[in-house]
């Protein structure tokens, strides 16, 4: 009906059912209060008195374009209730820091380092970015949510396919972790794998 999710929320639904409709809210309530969505948000059709408050803190990077705050409300019985909103004061906002390159990331990290803020990154680069590098960023800069990599490759499938071919399985983890993560994965992980597959191999030779 209108309700925008975030992507923070839980996914929950009642009786399988999305959306339910207007109508179904008691005609006579003088006020309806919602919640779930974190957005702030009054159900069309209800005069305003069918309503989500919406979330008191910015859960996500999608929370970051609107105000968070409160309703307060003042009702008497059989008559209009009146409402006053209220803002909220955002003390450690969530941020989104585009970066060029790993080197400029790293010093806005340096930069930044005591401000209190949240932070998602997206760093351009033409290569996967390494652990090192990632513990650096984090190391610097304590609250950083999220690292996105956006590798600007000019390559195709065919000559990724055949650049695969030639390299060895470890390497070819490191970078498809990476992608779909957004980080490398550690160290131990990859050993874990590793072994797993040496075990493997020894147990197919044996048959």
């Amino acid at each position: 009906m209108g309700a925008e999710e975030t992507g923070s929320e839980r996914s929950i639904q009642l009786g399988g059912e999305f959306i339910i409709d207007s109508s179904c809210f008691p005609q006579k309530a003088q006020y309806v209060a919602l919640g779930h969505i974190h957005k702030p948000f009054c159900v069309p059709n209800t005069g305003g008195k069918v309503r989500y408050a919406g979330s008191p803190l910015h859960y996500s990077k999608k929370e970051i374009h609107y105000q968070k705050g409160c309703y307060i409300l003042e009702v008497k019985p059989q008559e209009k209730f009146t409402i006053k909103e209220v803002p909220f004061k955002t003390y450690k906002p969530i941020e989104v820091w585009k970066c060029k390159s790993i080197e400029e990331a790293i010093l806005k990290c340096e930069n930044n380092a005591h401000r209190e803020c949240w932070v998602y990154l997206e760093i351009e680069t033409d290569h996967y970015i390494t652990e090192e590098e990632i513990k650096k960023m984090k190391t610097l800069k304590k609250d950083i949510l999220e690292i996105l990599p956006k590798i600007d490759t000019i390559q195709d499938e065919e000559v990724m396919l055949f650049n695969l071919l030639d390299k060895p399985f470890e390497e070819i983890f490191n970078q498809f972790y990476s992608k779909m993560r957004g980080v490398a994965p550690q160290t131990e992980l990859v050993n874990l794998l590793l072994s797993i597959l040496e075990e493997e191999a020894s147990e197919n030779e044996a048959y």
